[in-house]
């Protein structure tokens, strides 16, 4: 049986996993009034803006899955975490 930190340890970390994508889609969604205007933007182009961080996602979703397959899910999840915390560091550069 697997110890009672190791278990808290696994539960903390998908619960960060499953939290990060509904946190990263609404953040999307509070920038696009300050993209619009940045950009001069009418609605109908402003819209593009989560559907392409939409289709970006979907698009890679196979693509990594068969990645995970090959060099396993919890490599591949601990990249992506690395990669996450990188990339929200240089954002607040």
């Amino acid at each position: 049986m697997i110890e009672k930190t190791k278990r808290r340890l696994i539960l903390f970390t998908t619960s960060i996993a499953a939290f990060l994508p509904p946190f990263t889609s609404s953040l999307i969604s509070f920038a696009v009034p300050k993209i619009g205007e940045t950009f001069h933007a009418s609605f109908t182009e402003i819209v593009w803006v989560p559907l392409a961080m939409l289709i970006a996602l979907s698009s890679f979703m196979m693509l990594f899955g068969k990645i995970s397959d090959e060099f396993g899910r919890v490599k591949l999840l601990r990249i992506g975490f690395l990669m996450f915390l990188i990339a929200s560091m240089l954002i607040y550069l």
